[in-house]
């Protein structure tokens, strides 16, 4: 009975200890090259119940964690996506580490590493006098971008902005639908008529997006999502824009839009005009979608042109396409003695401005954006009573004649304007509504060039948000900054 009994310890510590396999680096291979984002695969019997994985990259740690398996169940997977660490190309050594918790404190069980040579640069596909980027506009062809919408505010006070303190922060305003562009016609100059329109996500009936008269995201029904055609050129720039008419069928009552309608257009960055190559700059346009919503039928451009500055970044692989990468940019601010003092100082908040930043990479292969990133920051000064709501302070001067005019990007939204239509209609709201505020989203902003007033806001926080049910305590100064970004990325 004895010699039974060890006989099958023995079996079962063999069967242990075929079970596992060696701790490696599957995937990718020693001496592979290498781009955008390393998929690395471990297999999941070398982790011990209790293991997690560490992850390094020339020596330095990136992050340890419990790995999700790839589809198969058999390895572990860790996507290192080397552009957004700004690894640099070249010789890459890529370490997976093995810990485990020993009385409270992490122990290495094993390592393995490979050596890689990173490749994200595609320097190669630039031609040497440099490259025209151009729109195609292949008459029929559909590109639908995934969207994604994230509000961040800042807040603090002018007293401790003034020692050396930073604003909290919160997010807010979290959102995501689709933007589809289709080329309907392709004229002989390089012009393509573009009809705009917003969707769901796939498997959905739904759009959640924010609208002018209520920040807060909401459901829309897809049915209520309308068409715009755009006219545009090779470069992006809209020769002219319009919503086309909606008749009644017959036998049937209304006509027109309604105040349930979405008209959704945010246009595709405008491109350089000139030949350009990596450090390349160039005068362009920054084109939000606008309209007046009185007069739906009759406009000829349904956006407002800002200028701004491009950069040509580098050439550089995204999402398996080689691509430039391109910022285009505006900035604008109040310069005062104050806010002098303050830069010197490295204040947090340095006194009212506005930035927006349109990053994208246009294939060089396909002439059209992959991807696009577009970041409108605002700061201003506010007043608040306390921190749980406050009355929106008074905007600030507009910015300069033939400058942007301050505010967020838009979001598609409802205006309050009836005018022909019989009642309200949705539509992109322009930048130029929002100039250098004061108090909340809602407000208007002035003219080009003119000052801005701005009043109570509608949101939720302090000096951002509706009237606060505070005590009365007296108003604090301080300064809010809010942070908008919209990642635009193509379904392929």
């Amino acid at each position: 009975m004895k010699r039974v009994f060890t006989t099958f310890i023995l079996a079962a510590i063999g069967s242990f200890a075929i079970a596992q396999a060696p701790f490696t680096i599957v995937r990718p291979a020693d001496g592979s090259r290498v781009r955008e984002v390393v998929h690395v695969l471990i297999p999941k019997a070398a982790v011990p119940p209790g293991g997690y994985i560490g992850i390094y990259a020339q020596g330095k740690f990136i992050e340890a964690t419990i790995l999700p398996t790839d589809r198969t169940g058999k390895f572990y997977v860790y996507g290192l996506d080397t552009q957004a660490r700004h690894l640099a190309d070249g010789p890459l050594n890529l370490e997976a580490v093995l810990f485990e918790n020993y009385q409270d404190t992490p122990r290495i069980i094993n390592r393995s590493s490979v050596q890689l040579t990173l490749e994200n640069s595609a320097a190669g596909f630039l031609p040497p006098g440099g490259v025209v980027l151009r729109y195609s506009w292949p008459m029929g062809i559909q590109y639908t971008y995934t969207v994604y919408h994230e509000t961040k505010i800042e807040q603090g006070t002018s007293t401790d902005n003034s020692n050396g303190g930073r604003a909290a922060s919160q997010s807010a305003d979290v959102e995501s639908f689709r933007q589809l562009f289709e080329v309907d016609n392709h004229y002989e100059n390089g012009d393509g008529l573009v009809r705009a329109q917003l969707l769901p996500l796939p498997g959905h009936h739904r759009i959640l997006v924010s609208v002018d008269n209520d920040p807060t995201p909401t459901y829309h029904d897809e049915s209520s999502a309308l068409s715009v055609f755009l006219r545009l050129t090779d470069t992006g720039l809209q020769r002219w824009g319009a919503v086309p008419y909606a008749s009644p069928m017959p036998g049937t009552s209304g006509g027109g839009s309604t105040p349930e309608d979405l008209f959704g257009v945010q246009p595709l960055p405008s491109l350089p005009y000139k030949r350009v190559r990596p450090g390349s700059s160039w005068a362009t346009r920054f084109q939000d979608g606008s309209f007046d919503l009185s007069k739906i039928y009759e406009v000829n451009s349904i956006v407002q042109h800002f200028p701004e500055r491009g950069d040509f970044i580098d050439v550089e692989w995204q999402m398996g396409h080689p691509c430039a990468h391109i910022i285009n940019s505006i900035q604008a601010g109040i310069q005062s003695d104050e806010s002098k003092l303050l830069e010197k100082q490295n204040a947090d908040f340095t006194g009212n401005k506005l930035e927006v930043k349109q990053e994208f990479w246009f294939a060089l292969d396909k002439h059209v954006v992959l991807k696009s990133v577009e970041t409108i920051t605002q700061e201003e000064n506010v007043s608040f009573e306390n921190n749980f709501g406050g009355a929106g302070a008074s905007g600030g001067p507009g910015v300069p004649s033939g400058g942007p005019m301050g505010g967020r990007k838009g979001d598609i939204g409802p205006s309050n304007s009836g005018g022909n239509l019989g009642g309200a209609s949705s539509v992109i709201k322009p930048l130029g509504d929002l100039q250098l505020k004061g108090g909340g989203r809602g407000m208007k902003g002035g003219a080009p060039g003119f000052a801005a007033q701005g009043g109570p806001g509608t949101g939720g926080i302090a000096g951002f948000g509706r009237q606060g049910s505070g005590s009365g305590a007296p108003a604090t100064s301080g300064f809010q900054r809010v942070t908008d970004e919209y990642t635009y990325i193509l379904e392929q």
